[in-house]
């Protein structure tokens, strides 16, 4: 049993709704299914019923909340008692461990790899441990203590988990791509014409796109593929629409391609450094301190 099945497990306990819960994890919905169905068969009982419209809470289910909460709380206790019987001292401190969001791939485009390449060289004697998880891997992470500081992708109004402090390095925005001489000028017009193109891939980018365009209540065909690569061919030959990263489509600049504006607040993406307040490396506010 690990911890991340019990803030899981108290995740779809509050929401009694596994769609929700998972979105509240910043995870997808079958990871959060997959990770509840191992902690019920670990613990031998059933922690939900499920019916087509709810989820119940089993007599075992609500049993297990309060020692869960509590587990979770000692948890976090142990991990500030930790770091303050034992701070990292800043004469000895020559290890940064870095974690970069895997929705996204442009780190380099925001200025984000530069100014690490920046403190390397301004500190010879630092030693860089980066790494390229998914968001709530990142998280957790950084959470627990694993990473001192991770570059997360933000969706507009989206929130993180109380444990982590952020500073936003970069904004950008969502932009729709559509095949260049596709006639659409507006993003009503793409939609009313060609399908939205979905990366299985990328589930956490999907419920981004998804929202954007919720809120501008368009309700799109979705065709499904199971890699960018394939994504792009269908949008090369005028059978889909892609919505990516205006700086992702503006780096690569796509050949047969061309990018319609969202002007709809939703597709604002934040860039942000986060990292755990109780976290003592003084490494991590040197690399901050490069984002003012």
């Amino acid at each position: 049993m690990e911890l991340k099945q019990l803030q899981y497990f108290l995740a779809v306990a509050e929401h009694l709704n596994f769609s929700r819960a998972a979105e509240a994890l910043y995870i997808s919905q079958p990871a959060l299914s997959y990770q509840i169905a191992e902690l019920e068969r670990e613990l031998g009982t059933e922690l939900f019923l499920r019916d087509r419209r709810k989820v119940y809470l089993t007599t075992a289910g609500a049993g297990l909340i309060k020692p869960a909460q509590e587990a979770l709380e000692a948890s976090n206790r142990l991990l500030q008692l930790a770091q303050n019987k034992f701070p990292v001292q800043e004469e000895t401190a020559a290890e940064l461990r870095i974690g970069f969001d895997s929705t996204e791939d442009h780190f380099e485009a925001t200025g984000v790899t530069e100014q690490i390449a920046r403190l390397g060289l301004a500190c010879p004697e630092l030693q860089l441990e980066m790494t390229r998880a998914p968001f709530p891997e990142c998280a957790d992470q950084v959470i627990y203590g694993d990473m001192d500081v991770a570059f997360l992708i933000l969706r507009h109004k989206e929130h993180l988990p109380p444990d982590l402090t952020c500073k936003t390095v970069y904004r950008s925005r969502i932009v729709m791509v559509v095949r260049a001489d596709c006639p659409a000028q507006t993003c009503m017009e793409a939609v009313e014409s060609q399908e939205l193109i979905l990366v299985g891939e990328k589930p956490r980018g999907n419920s981004r796109i998804l929202k954007v365009l919720e809120n501008m209540k368009l309700d799109p065909n979705i065709r499904r593929v199971d890699s960018m690569p394939a994504g792009f061919t269908y949008a090369q030959m005028g059978k889909g629409i892609m919505l990516l990263s205006e700086i992702y489509f503006q780096q690569h600049r796509y050949p047969g391609l061309k990018a319609i504006q969202i002007p709809d607040e939703a597709a604002v993406i934040t860039h942000v450094a986060v990292w755990n307040r109780n976290n003592r490396n003084p490494m991590v506010q040197k690399l901050l301190d490069r984002f003012d």
